[in-house]
């Protein structure tokens, strides 16, 4: 499996984004980095660090799920096949998003049927983490 980088998203779904998104970022001084109608990121530690709170709007939500962690590796295509061979339950095959579609991820299983993504973001595979 490609190396595991570091947690890119820890994910809090909500009914109610506005409101989550102003008792975290209050709560504990996180700034708002992203946002969109689906997701607002706030930034935790440094910009280096990486780490992100995703609150992610449930109405935009197929079946109500959603990956709770993101791990980001430096080749997508090695760690998916990996988990293949593992036979690991893969939600998704690979897909991509973002403005140049320049994110790649997919989602697994893990045993107790939680869902979690693994991403290969440009900031880590261009250098720029």
């Amino acid at each position: 499996m490609s190396k595991f980088e570091y947690i890119d998203n820890v994910f809090v779904k909500t009914k109610n984004p506005k409101k989550m998104l102003e008792f975290y970022s209050k709560t504990f001084d996180l700034p708002l980095v992203y946002s969109n109608s689906c997701v607002q990121r706030l930034q935790v530690g440094s910009s280096a660090d990486r780490a992100m709170l995703a609150i992610v709007d449930e109405n935009h939500l197929v079946g109500g799920q959603h990956s709770l962690l993101s791990f980001n590796v430096m080749n997508i295509e090695e760690s998916y096949e990996y988990f293949m061979k593992q036979g690991i339950e893969c939600d998704t095959h690979i897909r991509k998003f973002g403005p140049s579609m320049e994110y790649i991820y997919f989602e697994f299983r893990d045993p107790d049927g939680n869902i979690n993504t693994v991403v290969q973001c440009p900031e880590i595979t261009q250098g720029l983490r």
